[in-house]
């Protein structure tokens, strides 16, 4: 835009009574007044350029382009405080969208760079207290976690547990890198376990 270099992006991230994400419900883009619904479960208020009726936003301005390029970087700026907040910590990750969410393909870019900066950062709290890339967790029901301590994940398997007081679908998991331990996986451990002895 003629004569302006830089502009803001602020994202608002509901809470629940107990401090955790809160994401029921989803939430119009702001042009600091509402413009329309587009399917996140966060708000997003920027200097968008709008249409005259401020139904909607240009899709073909460079402006536009440029502000919902930059907000998977300003979704990584927060989870960085996600991470030192003892509710948002577990619970942040239902803020993702999830497959087929957003409901124009004009944000669609937005979903797919939330994606990229979450699995390329360490973003996942564990079972040891340490942040890891989600490629290097996994999540697993109890009875695993009974057989193969944390510690013998990361012996054995080079991963760690996530947290058990994580709060998020496991196809969000699944869709950041996380996997899951497989029974294949604990034959194999249970292998070498015996072969040791």
């Amino acid at each position: 835009r003629e004569k302006i270099t830089s502009t803001e992006i602020v994202l608002a991230f509901p809470l629940d009574e107990s401090l955790n994400a809160k994401t029921d419900n989803k939430f119009n883009i702001f042009a600091f007044l509402p413009v329309r619904n587009y399917g996140f479960r966060f708000i997003i208020q920027a200097d968008f350029l709008l249409t005259s009726n401020r139904e909607d936003l240009y899709k073909d301005r460079e402006w536009n382009k440029n502000i919902r390029d930059n907000i998977s970087k300003a979704f990584f700026s927060a989870i960085e405080s996600f991470k030192n907040d003892e509710s948002l910590k577990y619970s942040y990750y239902s803020y993702l969208p999830e497959e087929n969410e957003i409901s124009d393909s004009f944000f669609e870019i937005v979903t797919e760079g939330i994606y990229e900066v979450v699995k390329n950062n360490n973003s996942i709290f564990t079972e040891g207290n340490n942040w890891k890339y989600p490629k290097d967790t996994v999540f697993v029901d109890d009875l695993f976690r009974d057989v193969i301590s944390n510690k013998d994940l990361i012996s054995f398997f080079n991963k760690e547990y996530i947290s058990n007081k994580i709060i998020a679908k496991k196809s969000i998991l699944k869709k950041l890198g996380v996997s899951d331990l497989s029974k294949e996986n604990l034959f194999e451990f249970l292998k070498n376990r015996s072969e040791e002895r």
